[in-house]
């Protein structure tokens, strides 16, 4: 697959207003060897957050949508598993597939390897979140008392005051 170019990927942002903060998401950069060089080239000041999930609940939900993109033809969530070792031999690897990498379950719960190459490059600018953590306290702050996810956002904004109109959708530039 062609890599977008600078201009580009600066065009997803080309109706937003300089006030704005801006993000977007995407799982896979926290399993990319090189996304994080691609980013830091991009802006070495990016702000970066990480929200991970419980590793069981991420393993099923992502069981599920391997099996409906076709990445996984598996339909047994705990064969699956065991099919890792053969599958990094490259054996009872599904036509379908064109991710391999994620295949390999155990790798992908290996939050540790996956984090410290962006906080060797960001240091403070890394955020990690965790998802059950977050929709708590998003609930709690629709609910009109803001909590943590102020201090997320006022992170993000680098303490300046922000303004919401309407529906705020923060988008995390990672998320698992």
């Amino acid at each position: 697959r062609k890599r977008m170019t600078a201009n580009e990927y600066t065009s997803f942002f080309k109706d937003s207003k300089n006030s704005q903060i801006k993000g977007e998401t995407s799982v896979f950069y926290l399993y990319s060897k090189d996304a994080f060089l691609e980013i830091k080239e991009y802006n070495e000041n990016m702000k970066i957050i990480i929200m991970l999930r419980h590793p069981v609940d991420f393993l099923i939900s992502y069981h599920q949508d391997a099996l409906y993109v076709g990445i996984e033809n598996e339909p047994d969530f705990w064969k699956a598993l065991d099919l890792e070792k053969n599958r990094k031999q490259g054996l009872n690897i599904p036509i379908t597939n064109n991710f391999e990498k994620g295949l390999y379950y155990s790798e992908l719960i290996d939050y540790a390897t996956h984090i410290e190459k962006f906080m060797k490059t960001f240091k403070n600018n890394v955020k990690v979140i965790l998802f059950e953590e977050f929709f708590s306290m998003w609930r709690t702050w629709i609910n009109n008392k803001p909590m943590a996810t102020t201090a997320t956002l006022l992170w993000l904004s680098n303490s300046r005051p922000m303004r919401f109109e309407g529906w705020v959708t923060l988008k995390c530039v990672m998320s698992v």
